[in-house]
Order: C-alpha cells, then sequence, then structure tokens
C-alpha cells in the first residue's frame, strides 16, 4: 500500500469532509482509537473480522429510514 490508514482516512476527509470512515485495523481498538481521538473516525474493526461485523459496522453508518425499517 502506498498509504497507511491515517493517511488514508486524512485523505478522504480532505477530499469529503463528510465522509463516514470505518477503520480496519491489526492494531488494538484502545490503540486506534488513541490515534485518531477527535478526529471524527466512525468506528474500527479489529482485524480479523467476520462479514456480519463488517455488516453491522455499515449499517452503524446508515441513515435510518422514517419507518424505523433499516
Amino acid at each position: 500500500p502506498h498509504m497507511d490508514g491515517a493517511e488514508s482516512f486524512g485523505e478522504l476527509r480532505r477530499l469529503n469532509p463528510e465522509v463516514r470512515v470505518v477503520l480496519a485495523s491489526g492494531y488494538s481498538h484502545e490503540d486506534v482509537a488513541s490515534r485518531f481521538a477527535g478526529k471524527g473516525l466512525d468506528g474500527v474493526l479489529q482485524k480479523p473480522y467476520t462479514l456480519l461485523k463488517l455488516r453491522e459496522a455499515l449499517a452503524g453508518l446508515m441513515p435510518k429510514r422514517p419507518d424505523g425499517e433499516g
């Protein structure tokens, strides 16, 4: 890779300050949380992660529908 997670996050935010970001990392959740504290990271997936965990993380980013579904 040409960029690490922090560089990728910064570039995504530079391109679109409103973009929602979930970071997948092999580092501990605490390490990632402290490194990105106050920067607006929307979530962290600890590697290795399951498809269910990915789905849950992404679903948490989606706006709720008015009918309460989804």
